[in-house]
């Protein structure tokens, strides 16, 4: 599954789009390798976070195929291995993620928790290699504290839940998130107040002061689609259902000021970031309805096609998911519906998915994109 955002870098109050960063799914490989080009278009599929490096020069976008780097009117290829990170988070000297090692990576699949501190050209295995894939992770911008909606237990974490750590995953200490409510989709955590994390659900946006121990409702909003932390403590709330919103939220007072963000009805925020440097400029990641009219229009054209449609659906999917779901077309609806992969599908997988799936692996599709 390809997940298409269209990346707009705005200023606050003052309205103005500085930049307009477009992606369109069903593109050619080729066109998640912007190294060198030039002006703000380009196109990126599969996207896994946005975040702003510590001098607020630069946005650091993370792809299938590595992290991308938009900077003074250019996009580039961050140096390094092109490791496929997921649960990415940007913090003052670097970012903190987890994913999958690039192919003919020395790295065990998956990374586990990985921390770099020159933009991707090196990483550093912090712990869980070869175990967790950590989706559902956020970090404080300045304080590097970090918290994981751990899925499944493993070495670190013997439980699933909301874990945090302040020793870079070498110790975690699990959190009782009483209070909240809905399902959740997005995570956050305060720049500077350890203590503090936020979390978006169905149901609206949950704030807590005391290690994501106890929660209670910031504003019973719609569904909450994203969140981030600004670098002041205000949170930015992404919301949908029909009508998608921004909106900037004063933890103190409860106050929603409502930000008039470039998007069309049926688009759906996916990330949002406030740069650490500029108080009025933020970055938004949005997946198009363009983008997914796009995609339905070619699955149309190759109905009669199943191999080459197998071959489109399975390429944005991580390894971990490639072979068990062959196939499937379900969209993802937020950065961590991708962790309920099992559980969904599996749940909701339909006969013409199963068609495909048998069609695959009798031309051998399957086993040819999952080694």
């Amino acid at each position: 599954m390809e997940r298409s955002i269209f990346l707009k870098k705005i200023v606050l109050f003052a309205m103005i789009i500085a930049l307009i960063i477009g992606a369109a799914a069903c593109s050619r490989p080729t066109a998640e390798k912007p190294d060198g080009a030039a002006g703000p278009d380009t196109t990126l599929m599969h996207l896994h976070g946005l975040g702003y490096s510590g001098d607020g020069k630069r946005l650091l976008i993370p792809a299938h195929t590595g992290i991308k780097i938009y900077a003074d009117g250019k996009w580039s290829d961050a140096p390094g291995e092109k490791h496929d990170y997921m649960g990415f988070s940007a913090v003052d000297n670097g970012f903190y993620s987890s994913g999958h090692p690039a192919p003919d990576s020395a790295y065990t699949n998956p990374l586990g928790l990985v921390r770099s501190t020159d933009e991707g050209k090196s990483i550093k295995i912090l712990a869980l290699e070869g175990e967790a894939d950590l989706h559902g992770m956020s970090a404080g911008y300045r304080t590097h504290t970090l918290y994981v909606l751990n899925e499944q237990a493993n070495s670190k974490m013997k439980q699933s839940g909301l874990f945090y750590s302040q020793d870079e995953g070498k110790t975690w200490t699990g959190s009782r998130m009483s209070g909240v409510q809905g399902q959740i989709a997005a995570l956050a955590v305060h720049p500077t107040q350890a203590s503090i994390v936020a979390v978006g659900t169905t149901a609206g946006v949950f704030v807590s002061n005391d290690y994501g121990n106890s929660f209670t409702v910031l504003a019973a909003v719609r569904p909450v689609t994203s969140l981030a932390f600004t670098e002041s403590g205000e949170l930015l709330a992404a919301v949908s259902n029909p009508k998608v919103e921004l909106f900037r939220i004063d933890a103190a007072t409860k106050q929603q000021t409502a930000i008039n963000v470039p998007v069309q009805g049926g688009d759906t925020i996916l990330y949002v970031a406030g740069s650490p440097i500029q108080p009025k400029e933020l970055a938004i990641g949005r997946r198009s309805r363009r983008a997914r009219l796009l995609k339905r229009e070619r699955e149309t054209q190759d109905r009669n096609q199943p191999a080459i449609k197998c071959r489109l659906l399975l390429k944005g999917l991580s390894s971990t998911y490639r072979r068990l779901f062959c196939c499937t077309s379900t969209e993802l609806t937020s950065p961590l519906t991708q962790n309920q992969y099992f559980r969904v599908l599996q749940s909701t997988l339909a006969e013409r998915n199963r068609s495909c799936v048998r069609e695959c692996r009798s031309r051998q599709v399957c086993q040819d994109v999952t080694r």
